[in-house]
């Protein structure tokens, strides 16, 4: 799943709406919204912040020994 469609099914199962995500984060109403339309990557700290906003933790995990880096 690509970083859209991610913070869409984030936004779905949190039920906060991209302007009030966008605020929690400090950005402008529309930097969800815009952030999902253009297709854009966030960097990785902003992911993670983004997850955060919605509920979620972001991880990175270790596939051979399936320890956990949790990514904030």
């Amino acid at each position: 799943m690509n970083a859209d469609n991610t913070i869409r099914f984030m936004m779905a199962q949190s039920g906060i709406p991209a302007a009030q995500a966008s605020v929690r984060l400090g950005r402008s109403n529309s930097f969800i919204s815009s952030t999902i339309n253009r297709g854009t990557t966030p960097r990785v700290d902003t992911f993670a912040k983004i997850c955060d906003v919605f509920g979620y933790d972001l991880q990175v995990v270790d596939r051979a020994t399936g320890d956990v880096i949790d990514v904030d």
